[in-house]
Order: structure tokens, then sequence, then C-alpha cells
């Protein structure tokens, strides 16, 4: 139940009687003690305003609770600067603070609390003039608190004390001074942000009808700042042609969803302005301008340090870090043209080089790694370098998103069953990486040795006229690296950097290597390589792949209905998303499901499952998405393909898709959505037609997050466990802890940080440090590197802490042998480690959020996200036998109820029952079933009384009709010639608007599934005199409602 509130409320309001209803619905739920209404009077040039201003005053008589309530309406029109500044005015005489709302604005319940909260805490803080519940960052610049600081003022729904007030000057007398001192410059520290304000500022002064302006002078002028709230709770409703200003209904802005506030609230530390999002505020809602960008490698400010042409077009410009040195790009708009040809026309030396960095790599791999083991050359272009290294007896793989393989065939790395490598080369690519930071976490998936060559910036810091390695001209030089830059990402990524000074950099994590090891390559002072040379070996695996590839891909021609399948994520990733899908295909191809299914395989990264039809193309580029859409689409249409789904966020044009949603993280935890890992997937949801969500908790979140989404749109498959986990049995526990020497029961703990710090791990470790025991435990840590992160290793002192990459079998043992897997996450969509620790015999200890009691049950320990206390019992609690053996049971018990059959089964269905539903309908379904046969004129004088009474009943709430035609048994172009005659005699003679509120579908011949998938969205069946009666008599549609002709009148 909502509480009530002590605090004022000013309701501003003028013309729109259903807004300022809905406002005061939603006041009535708080019951404030007052309630001080502001009302402007009716413009003489608007016939029929003052009667709508009358009943939007009437509403306000409806207020039915114990409140005092006091009017200030004009008889006449001020304006709105006159009627809000006097009104507040007039509200200030009265009350010492209160909360405003205008008449469009629907604030959220918990809006009132949080206002009536920060009026006590900053009732006497000077700094303070406003408090807003408004928030326009769309997800991004969270700062872990309820409300962050703000020089901008936002009014849809606030808060002030009449000493704030007080400082409102609606004349700006300190205007012409302040503008002619260059104040705005110095304050906004952004020349085109201040000439911007000037001119607004400028016409207000001037006597422009606006009041809020005048506020934001105010409070700029006094130094002032506004509270905003880190969620939005305030939607504005009034966007339409009825509006005084917001009249734009496709305003991003226009009913922005709402979030409640969480409470306590969580009040920040210190009164500063949130700099992030304040300069969001300003690119995005006023001046446009640019302020200073973030460097990609340390994240300090980057400013402006030259321009250029890139590809003889563009001007470019670049920014320097004011820390690390690193040069990057604008926003690389131009990449899709300038990589048109993948490796650069100019690239004249590509031999040479291929054939030194072949012998530097050889040498270096050769003296001081294992050069028995594995290497993968990450962008390896042709593949000359792979075929060189081969050549050499190296065991090298390839791999390029974007470039074809012409000469190290059959080594890509999707024909590597093991993705571990024992070291990564990565030559001339960094500068081309839009987001390295991303690229390099994509790389150390696989290796954490890293030899990459890329030039360094020198050190007299040449502009790009000045030196050969920008390369504007080829477009594809899109970071310029330093010495300090790249020794900041060895040292976020817990490496260390061996470095020529030039060109030559190895990321590594053995620390042992002389510091002059390159220079000691270079002259030949290192042992040569003597291996025997992978030529013949090569020739015979070829041979034997493209033997195996043929019996893969000899392959029926697909059934109808065809699906199409985007493999998009094996090229990007190869962490559990790219397991699910594996699992998937493989379950398919177990059956006669596979004979629909066509696989896009891009570049050659996709698994290849026997069974399964694949189509080899071009590799996503995030740089090209347009282009991307328009070869998917292409492709559907040659494939004559039903339905898309892809493995990640990819979308045709047009061809209906079904999106599997694994979680909503960075949604949730205010991730920028604009980075490379989350682009497009806002827009693949918007575009999907239906939705499988891996949990209840995801379902949840995706309807909250986007509300228009129907529950009916959503299906839940829980992913399963692979058949690689089972219960290791004793010995090989044994050899798996003498292999890492650990000497003592162990926890185990996996994934690292997460973004937002949404694992929680640091909880695990704070509780650790309060065991009296814990000196008798060792930890297990999987993906976080080679050590842990500073800040957490203080809890361990006196322990063992064993950082480790382990795959599918290691991780079976390790799971088998853990007194427990501590898994603390505030958020997951499914949680996988729990099943597979359930699948092997392994107890659970996890927090009680989001999915992750869906997954766990009763075979988890569930302990609050934030209770360090709870989670050091839980600790304790886990080391009793009978508590282990109780969830060990539980556990391999409920593992049964997930399995990859099950799940692709759920999957399967889904898609054919998508694919069934022939038409895309709305909320409000009619079916009508006419009797062709039947006489025209009557037939026709039928269909014009049917649509006319359902366009008008439309019309009169707003809302699309969609009529169903059953055209069976009839030509479907007669049928459709014949309505048409009727829609055009209604929208020429009547004036209906029948394109904007009736959409009328044929469908024709449907089977049994078809009809089964489409009735239960259909709201009722018009009867009416030439109904074909044989057809309605089907047991069929004997459940559906039936609703006679007479009986449309209002029916919406």
């Amino acid at each position: 139940m909502t509480q009530k509130i002590r605090t004022p409320v000013a309701l501003i309001i003028f013309k729109r009687p259903e807004t300022t209803r809905k406002v005061l619905n939603v006041i009535r739920k708080v019951k404030p003690p007052k309630l001080l209404v502001i009302a402007d009077g009716a413009r003489e040039d608007k016939p029929g305003e003052w009667e709508k201003c009358l009943q939007a005053r009437e509403v306000v008589r409806g207020v039915d609770w114990d409140c005092e309530v006091l009017t200030n309406y004009s008889d006449v029109n001020l304006g709105c600067r006159k009627r809000v500044s006097s009104g507040l005015d007039w509200v200030f005489s009265l009350v010492e603070k209160a909360i405003i709302l205008e008449d469009d604005c629907i604030p959220h319940p918990s809006f009132f609390r949080y206002c009536e909260e920060l009026l006590e805490r900053y009732g006497e803080n000077e700094r303070i003039m406003m408090i807003s519940g408004d928030n326009f960052q769309f997800g991004r610049n969270k700062t872990g608190y309820s409300y962050y600081f703000s020089r901008y003022g936002h009014c849809w729904g606030w808060a002030t004390w009449r000493r704030a007030w007080l400082k409102y000057d609606d004349s700006m007398k300190k205007w012409p001074e302040l503008r002619d001192s260059g104040w705005l410059n110095e304050f906004l520290k952004n020349s085109q942000a201040a000439a911007y304000w000037s001119k607004i500022f400028q016409a207000v002064y001037d006597g422009f009808d606006t009041w809020d302006y005048v506020w934001v002078f105010a409070l700029w002028n006094n130094n002032g700042f506004c509270i905003l709230p880190e969620v939005n709770l305030v939607r504005n409703i009034g966007f339409g042609v009825e509006a005084t200003h917001t009249i734009k209904r496709e305003s991003i802005f226009a009913n922005m969803p709402v979030a409640a506030m969480d409470f306590p609230l969580k009040h920040p530390p210190i009164i500063t302005p949130h700099i992030e999002a304040d300069n969001f505020t300003e690119e995005t809602q006023f001046s446009g301008a640019f302020c200073p960008t973030k460097c990609k490698i340390c994240h300090s400010d980057s400013y402006y340090f030259a321009t250029a042409k890139f590809l003889q077009k563009y001007d470019v410009k670049y920014y320097q870090c004011s820390n690390c040195g690193f040069v990057q790009t604008e926003n690389p708009y131009w990449l899709e043209e300038a990589y048109s040809e993948a490796i650069a026309a100019s690239d004249i030396g590509l031999l040479y080089r291929n054939n030194f960095l072949a012998e530097i790599a050889a040498r270096l791999i050769f003296n001081y790694f294992n050069h028995e083991g594995k290497f993968l050359d990450y962008g390896g272009g042709y593949g000359v370098f792979v075929r060189l290294m081969r050549d050499r007896g190296f065991d090298f793989y390839w791999y390029d998103k974007f470039c074809r393989n012409l000469f190290a065939t059959g080594f890509e790395l999707s024909d590597c069953q093991d993705k571990k490598f024992e070291m990564v080369t990565a030559f001339e690519v960094f500068e081309h990486f839009n987001n390295p930071l991303g690229e390099m976490e994509n790389i150390l998936q696989y290796s954490q040795n890293i030899l990459i060559s890329t030039q360094l910036l020198p050190k007299n810091n040449p502009k790009p006229d000045e030196w050969w390695y920008y390369a504007p001209h080829e477009g594809q030089h899109v970071g310029i690296y330093t010495r300090k830059a790249l020794e900041i990402m060895a040292r976020k990524y817990n490496l260390k950097l061996y470095t020529d000074g030039e060109s030559l950099h190895l990321l590594t994590v053995n620390n042992n290597l002389p510091e002059n090891l390159f220079t000691l390559i270079k002259r030949g002072e290192t042992k040569t390589p003597s291996k025997e040379s992978l030529l013949a070996r090569d020739y015979e695996t070829v041979i034997s792949r493209i033997a195996q590839r043929q019996r893969i891909t000899r392959i029926p021609e697909p059934k109808s209905p065809i699906i199409v399948i985007d493999g998009v994520f094996f090229q990007l990733w190869r962490t559990g998303i790219a397991r699910v899908w594996y699992s998937l295909l493989r379950e398919w191809a177990k059956g006669e499901f596979a004979s629909h299914i066509l696989v896009l395989d891009r570049v050659n990264t996709a698994p290849r499952i026997e069974g399964i039809r694949y189509r080899t193309i071009a590799g996503y580029n995030v740089n090209n998405i347009e282009g991307d859409r328009r070869l998917l689409q292409q492709i559907c249409d040659e494939e004559g393909a039903e339905l898309f789904i892809s493995t990640y966020y990819t979308i045709p044009q047009t061809t209906p898709s079904i999106l599997m949603l694994h979680d909503m993280i960075p949604e949730l935890f205010g991730l920028d959505l604009n980075h490379p890992s989350w682009r497009g997937k806002t827009e693949a949801i918007n575009y999907a037609s239906h939705y499988i969500c891996v949990s209840e908790n995801t379902a949840r979140d995706l309807r909250r997050i986007y509300p228009h989404i129907r529950e009916t749109d959503i299906t839940i498959a829980y992913n399963g466990v692979g058949e690689e986990f089972y219960p290791a049995n004793q010995e090989e526990i044994i050899r798996f802890k003498h292999k890492y020497g650990i000497h003592k029961p162990y926890f185990l703990i996996t994934s690292a940080l997460g973004e937002g710090k949404y694992k929680n791990t640091i909880l695990f470790f704070q509780a650790f440090s309060k065991l009296a025991n814990r000196g008798g435990f060792d930890v297990v840590a999987t993906g976080f590197g080679n050590q842990l992160p500073p800040e957490w290793r203080k809890y361990t002192t006196g322990c063992s802490v064993h950082c480790l990459y382990l795959g599918d079998e290691e991780l079976r043992v390790a799971y088998s042998g853990a007194v427990a897997l501590v898994y603390p996450s505030k958020y997951e969509g499914f949680g996988l480690p729990l099943l597979e620790a359930m699948a092997c015999g392994c107890p659970i200890i996890t927090t009680p959020n989001a999915s992750l009691p869906e997954i766990g049950g009763k075979a988890a320990i569930y302990v609050e996200d934030d209770d360090v206390e709870g989670m050091a019992e839980a600790l304790c609690e886990i080391q009793k036998p009978s508590v282990r053996e109780r969830l060990i049971k539980e556990g391999l018990e409920r593992v049964k109820q997930f399995s990859w059959a099950n799940t692709a089964s759920i999957i399967r269905e889904t898609i054919l029952d998508v694919v069934s539903l022939p038409v895309k309908l709305t909320d409000c379904n009619y079916l009508i079933l006419p009797y062709w046969q039947g006489e025209e004129g009557k037939l026709i004088a039928a269909l014009t009384g049917i649509l006319e009474k359902l366009t008008v009943a439309a019309t009169q709430t707003d809302k699309t009709v969609t009529l169903i035609i059953d055209a069976s048994g009839y030509s479907e172009e007669d049928a459709n010639s014949l309505v048409s005659g009727v829609v055009m005699e209604l929208m020429l003679h009547q004036g209906l608007d029948l394109e904007k509120y009736l959409d009328i579908v044929f469908v024709s011949d449907l089977n049994e599934r078809q009809w089964r998938k489409l009735l239960p969205r259909i709201k009722a069946r018009i009867s009416f005199s030439l109904e074909d009666v044989q057809k309605a008599s089907r047991d069929l549609f004997k459940d559906l409602a039936t609703v006679g002709e007479e009986e449309l009148d209002g029916i919406v």
C-alpha cells in the first residue's frame, strides 16, 4: 500500500480533463493534506477552449480524501511563462515546500516519498535548488546511488522550497552582465554549448513565452544543483496534437517507462555534479556539443588532437588521451566503406612482413614457450602467416572476422576442437580495433600470451599528416598506441609487457623473460628453431576434412517451413551462449526437424554437426549493421525462409524472427547499450515476433523493460546441462588436485566481476575471511585470469588461491571435488554453473536473486547478496556432512529436470507454432466466415455494415482492430477485390479512416494446427446473415465467442 505524504502538492492544469484526471488519480494514492491548483484561462483565438478549461477544473472537484484544496484560476490567458511563474509565486507564499506536477505528468507512486525524503534532507542546503523525478539517461551513467546531482533542472514532476523559488527572476536582470562577461563559456567549458545557451537565454530575456529556461538560468546563476533519480519516475502522457508544446508523439521522451524507487534511499557521499550524465544530456537534448570523450584504454579524458581526410572525402577528428597518450578517431562511421577490401590496397609489404614476423614468432616460441602447443593467428588475413608457421612445424590456426582465408584452409579456429592456445598472434590488427578492450577480452579467452605488432606513436607526437602509420587514405587505422597505453592494458589483465619500443610487443603471464627479448631474437642470439614441417601431415588432414565435409553437407534440400539460423555468435565469442546453441543444434540433428534448418556459417566459425545444412557467408561487421541486414534478407529470400533466428542480435529486413534472450543485464545494470557487445539488441527485440527466454525471471524482466510485449508472445525454455557433466570418481579428483597443487579441501568460485560487478564474488571473500577455520581450506577460482583482483587478496591472507583456466573435463572434476560452488551473483538470466555443479554432485551456495531460485530449487543454500555474516554461516553450514549429503542428493535429482533434449523440443514446437500463425495480429481481433457463393449484393451490404460498425467503434476508443476474413474455397484475389470495393466506398462516402483503425487480413485453407494457434488470439466470431454456416458449425470453433452483427456498436 502506498504511504500517505505530508508535503503539499501543486498541480498545474489547463485544458485537458482526461490527462488531469489521470494525474489526480495518482495523487489520490498518496493523499496529500494540501492540494494547490494553478490554472490558466482559455486563449481567445481557440474556439471551444473555455469549455475544456472548465472541464479540467471540474476534475479537481473530484478530490475525495481529507485534503485542503486551494485554487488559483485565471480568467484570462496569461501564457505559459506568466501563468506558471505567478502560480508558483502564489504557492510559495502559502507553503515552505511543495511537490509540483503538471496535468500531463504521471509519476510512479514512489516519486512522492522520494521527493518528500529529499525535501527534508536538503531543506537547508542552499546548493540544492530542486528535486526532479525525471531521468533521461536511457539506462546510461548509473552511479549505484538512488540519485545524482546535475546542473539540468528537468521539470516533468519536481519539488522545491520557497528559499529556492525566491531566486527565480522572471526579468532575468542579471543576464546582460553575465552574457557580456563570458560567463557561459567558463560555466559550460564548451564553446558550442555556450553559444547554444546564449541564444536560448537571450530569446527568453527578450520575452519568449516559457518559464522553464528562466528557472534553468536561476539554477546556473546561483550555482545550484538539481537532484535527478537513478531511475525514471515520471511519464509524460501529453505528447500529441492537444498539447501546447509537446506535440510530437514519436518523441523518445513521450510516454517513457517509469520504475519504482527503492527504499531506503542510497545517498551519494558528496554533492558534485555527474559530469558524464550532464554531458550526455547536453549532447542529446540541447546543443549537441561533444564534450571530452573517454579514452578507450584507460577511460581518462581525451581531447581533440587533429583532423584528417579519411578515404579522401571524410573530415575525421582524432582525440588523444590526456593520461596514456592513446589516439583514437571519432566514432568510425566510415568503416563499412573502408573495409570494402579487408586488406588495404596499399599494403605492398604483405609478403615481406609475413616472412619477417614468421621468423620472429618462430624464435620466440621455440626458445621461450611450449613450441609443441597450439597457436592462433587472430586477424589472420589471407592466411599467409599461418601457412608459413605450419611449414616451419608450428601448429598454428587461423581466425579473421572479415577476410577470406586463402592459404590456411582446413586450419580455421572452427576446425580446432580445444580452443585453448599456447599463444595468440595479432599482427597489424590492434590499430583496427574500434573496441580494443573488448577485443582483448575476446583474445584472452584463447590464451594469456599475446604477440602483437602495431607501430607505437613516436615520441615527437606527430599529427596525421606527419606520420605514415595513421594511413587516413585507407580509413582502417582507428587507434594508435603508446607504450603507456599497452602497459595499462597489460596491468588491467594481470599481464607483463615486453616491447621493442617500436612495433613488436608481447603481453604474457610469464614474468621471467629477458627484458631485451626482441633484441636477442633480432640479433639471432637465440636458438634456431629445428622442427619438422607440418606440410605433409597437413595435406593428409585437408584431404580427410574435405571428404568428411562432403559427407556432412550431403544433406537433402530442406523441407518447408524453412528456418534460417544465423550462427553469428560462434564468430564473435566462445562463451556459454555458444554452448547453448551447439547443444540445441546437436539435439535437432537427431530428428526430422533438422531438415527444416539452414545454419548460416559466418566465415567458417560454426561447429559442423552431421545432419545440419550449412551455408557459409561473410563475417559480421558491427560497423556495417545495415549492410548485414540486407545480406541476411537476401539469403532469406533466396532460401525461401519463413522464419529467422539469430544466435545473437542480428536481424533481416522483413522475414519474421524469433529472438532468444538469455538475460537483461545491460538494460538492468545501466550498461552502455552502444557498446559493440549490446548494439542491436534493442532493435532485435523490437523487430521480433516471438521471444524465447531461458527463465521466468528473464521473461519478467523483458516485459518490465518492454511493456508492449505480450505474455503470450514469450516462451520459457530452460537451458539444459550436457552429458559431459557428471560426478567424477575419487581417483579423478586426486589426480586433479595433485596436478594443480591443491592440498586442502577447497571452495569453488566461477566467473569474474561481470559488467557492473553483478557477479558479486567479493561477498564470498569477505565471508571467507571471517571463518575461524579458513586456514584449512583452499580456493579454486576460474575465469579470473592468473590472479585475483588486488581488492580481494586481503581477504585470503594465509590461504592458497588457485586461479585456473579449465576445459569442460577438468571443470567437471573441479565441481565434483569442491566443498561447494559459491555463486553470490546479484543477477543471472539463468545461472548455468548451478546446473553444472548439481550434475557433478557439488553443493551450492547462492543468492535468492533473479533466476537463481528457479534453477537451484531446494538444492542450494541461499544468502542475501549483501549479507556477509549470512554467507559466513553458510560456509560453515556446508561443511557438515549431513548438509552436503542432502544438497548433493537434491541436486542430482533436480538436474534431471534440465535436459537439452527437453529445451530443444520446447523451442522446436515454439518455432513451428510461430510459423503456423499465418497473420500478424493486434490486441483486438475478430473473425468472419463469409458464404462467398451467396448473392454478391447481399454479401457486399453485410460486409459494409460489419466494416462500418467496427471502424466507428475503433475510432471512438482510438484502437486498431484486426478483421480476419476466411477466404477458403474462394479465390483470395476475388475476395480481396470485393472487400477493397467496400473499403473504398466507406472511406470516400462515409469519411471513415479504415486505414488507421481497421486491419483486414485474409486467411485461406488453414490446417488444424494453424487454426489452433490462431483461435486463442481471436476475441470473437462475428455471425451475420451471409455467414458460411457449415464452416461455423465445425468443432474447431465451438469454444470461440460469438457476437451478432447487431451487437458491434461500441464493441471495441
